[in-house]
């Protein structure tokens, strides 16, 4: 009888130890944590249309910094070199397990100075579960995708499924990261509408579905600091790809990267504008282009390109983000008084934005 109570005394104490972890684990913040510490918030997100050994062709960045009321998405390449070991001997990101999770961040620091405290991996079924629990989301579809998608020029309203299909409708990586800035832009342009979904069950959906070592209550600590930022700004990692294969970050890149987009992040301070705009009369009324043309440059920003689109009957000017930096909107539709914005990142063009305008000009 002694030995069958000291068993289930044994047993009592371990369930006792058991749950009392589980609860801390469930109601500990560590976002709090390392905001009290005044340092960024940065999370690994990664991902594929299938599951593959923990392995992602898909990883980009996510940093949030509330001190200046910013956040950054730097957007990394497959073949991203990752010195995981700190051995000196690199290997392709896509090659990593995420499991590695630790020392991947301390390889991330070393790379380009973003050390992620969290990671979430998401899959194909992840992206369309999310997007149907927020009701879908409106993305603007340029003549070339709204073909392929069967769909009208301009916005349109896409569920889970079709936003899949509007992810991967190239198969090239920097396409694919294109359209997801697209939606990443989309989602903060429109937050405050957005937070409305942002819930303890929502969170317990989106944890539930994912691999990630954030909590519940960590994820939404994250939702509300991010909805909070005044400015998002997407990048590709800048670098070259080697003999070998593997892309890096040379110095020239690294100060790309640093001067365009770090000291940004980190730094509260107002830059000269180095925006560069295409703008396109989209009405019959002559003239409209030229004139919000003389407006821009008289304000510094560089015009490179300006003509007629083919549309010629648009009642309200549109400003289309070609890049993925939302602050040179916000800049141009002050100067400008647009405020309809859409999203259809392009990395391959050398404009930062394209202005359709509208008869609304005229006045």
């Amino acid at each position: 009888m002694g030995a069958k109570r000291a068993v289930i005394l044994l047993i009592l104490i371990v369930a006792v130890v058991i749950g009392f972890c589980s609860y801390r684990r469930s109601s500990r913040n560590a976002v709090d944590k390392i905001l009290s510490e005044k340092q960024l918030v940065s999370i690994l997100i990664c991902g594929g249309n299938k599951f593959n050994d923990n392995k992602h062709r898909f990883n980009c960045v996510l940093t949030i910094n509330t001190e200046t009321k910013r956040a950054g998405i730097v957007f990394l390449p497959p073949n991203f070199a990752i010195d995981i070991d700190d051995d000196g001997n690199a290997v392709k990101l896509e090659d990593v397990d995420v499991r590695d999770f630790s020392d991947m961040s301390r390889a991330f620091y070393k790379s380009f100075r973003i050390k992620p405290q969290f990671y979430a991996v998401f899959y194909a079924p992840d992206a369309r579960k999310i997007t149907n629990i927020v009701e879908g989301i409106d993305i603007f579809l340029p003549e070339s995708s709204a073909a392929v998608h069967s769909s009208v020029y301009g916005m349109n309203y896409l569920d889970g499924e079709k936003i899949m299909n509007f992810i991967n409708m190239n198969d090239s990586i920097y396409s694919k990261y294109d359209r997801l800035q697209d939606i990443f832009l989309t989602l903060f342009e429109k937050r405050e509408m957005y937070m409305k979904f942002m819930n303890k069950y929502t969170a317990n959906e989106i944890r539930s579905s994912i691999v990630t070592n954030l909590q519940n209550n960590e994820i939404m600590s994250i939702s509300e600091i991010l909805s909070s930022c005044e400015e998002l700004n997407c990048i590709n990692l800048p670098g070259r790809v080697s003999d070998d294969g593997m892309f890096s970050a040379d110095e020239i890149s690294f100060k790309m990267y640093e001067d365009t987009f770090l000291r940004w992040l980190i730094v509260k301070e107002k830059n000269a504008p180095n925006i560069r705009v295409k703008i396109l009369n989209a009405t019959d009324i002559p003239g409209l282009a030229k004139r919000v043309r003389s407006a821009l440059m008289r304000e510094g920003i560089s015009v490179i390109e300006f003509g007629t689109h083919q549309m010629n009957n648009l009642e309200e000017s549109v400003i289309i983000s070609n890049k993925g930096n939302n602050n040179d909107i916000k800049l141009v539709s002050e100067l400008t008084g647009i405020k309809k914005v859409y999203h259809s990142v392009d990395s391959t063009q050398v404009y930062d934005l394209t202005i359709l305008v509208g008869k609304d000009m005229v006045k």
